[in-house]
């Protein structure tokens, strides 16, 4: 009587509880999906998706849904998702929400992601490897990216200290033990280095460890490196020197693994921007 007992339990989970399961994390996946076929994720977000539909309890997978399904667009969804994968609470997700449902995609994709015509720009001469964080950030939570974008003139070399990007940069620099000098002024300023900031900011979301690796002696080796990190698609920042020049860093977010195009930015000084888009020889 109890062996019946236990497998007439069996068969109800097999034909109740298992197909809502799965239902919900196909539902998720679909979201994930179609920002996928857009070229907006990275294989990083692929894996926080997999780790939450497989250990995440489904109670968490249906709120998980729900919440997403507040936003009525097919990309706005993706991007709700995408900020609850890069960490963001409830709470600071819930105006997000309301902002996703007052814009049409081509504002979604202006605003909410840093890919688009204009760009984030360096506001001080020593916060390159900051507004390198910076863009990461707004890579993986559109919710940061919009509050980047929300700022007037954030892709614009404006000299104010006023700005709301040019006083987060300071605050970062600052912060992490840097000071802000104009763009142009060469001594008075303290950069910082990018370990630090990069793996506090961006390590702890993407569950990696950033460190300075020496490039090869042989260029052939270090450029097959750098291709099999790009045709991966990982967030890999390179920081590239030169003799007699300031350094630069030429941080690589989003690639696609077709190699028909690869999204990167760079903030050469004395460059004042960064490129939000290029293409690369198969």
């Amino acid at each position: 009587m109890k062996a019946k007992y236990w497998l007439d339990c069996a068969i109800w989970l097999a034909f109740t509880l298992l197909p809502a399961i799965l239902t919900q994390a196909q539902t998720l996946t679909d979201v994930f999906r179609y920002g996928q076929k857009r070229g907006l994720t990275t294989l990083h977000q692929q894996r926080f998706l997999n780790v939450c539909l497989q250990h995440c309890p489904p109670t968490e997978h249906t709120q998980m849904l729900t919440f997403v399904k507040q936003v009525r667009s097919p990309l706005g969804q993706f991007l709700l998702l995408e900020s609850v994968l890069a960490g963001e609470k409830e709470t600071t997700l819930t105006p997000f929400v309301q902002a996703l449902n007052r814009l049409t995609d081509r504002q979604m994709l202006d605003q909410c992601t840093v890919r688009r015509s204009r760009a984030l720009i360096q506001q001080w001469e020593n916060t390159c490897s900051i507004t390198t964080v910076q863009l990461f950030l707004a890579d993986l939570s559109p919710r940061y990216a919009y509050d980047l974008t929300r700022n007037v003139g954030y892709g614009t070399l404006l000299r104010d200290p006023a700005n709301g990007v040019a006083r987060q940069q300071q605050r970062l620099l600052e912060q992490y033990g840097g000071r802000a000098a104009a763009r142009g002024d060469y001594a008075g300023g303290r950069t910082v280095g990018i370990n630090d900031v990069l793996n506090q900011r961006v390590g702890g979301i993407l569950r990696v460890r950033f460190r300075a690796e020496p490039a090869p002696a042989n260029p052939a080796d270090l450029y097959a490196a750098v291709r099999q990190q790009l045709d991966e698609g990982i967030n890999v920042p390179i920081r590239v020197e030169f003799l007699n020049n300031p350094a630069g860093i030429l941080c690589s977010c989003s690639i696609t693994a077709n190699r028909q195009a690869t999204r990167t930015t760079c903030s050469m000084t004395p460059t004042t921007g960064f490129v939000a888009t290029c293409r690369r020889a198969t």
